[in-house]
């Protein structure tokens, strides 16, 4: 009876741990898509509502390479 009850401990034992780690893969995963920040760096698409083209956004003062860096 006493080996049944290790056992049954054992395997708690390993369940916990395997549900603590799925816990960590889960909150890791769901942290790195909040701070994904890939889709800044595309251009912004604008549709034109007489023809329904897109239409890329033009920036009045040129792009930001274009100006000197003060730091």
């Amino acid at each position: 009876m006493e080996l049944l009850w290790e056992m049954a401990q054992l395997l708690v034992s390993l369940a916990l741990i395997l549900v603590s780690l799925l816990a960590c893969v889960v909150i890791f995963a769901v942290d790195a898509r909040k701070h994904n920040n890939a889709h800044v760096d595309a251009s912004v698409i604008f549709e034109d509502p007489n023809s329904l083209k897109q239409v890329i956004e033009t920036y009045p003062l040129g792009e930001t390479e274009d100006f000197p860096q003060f730091i």
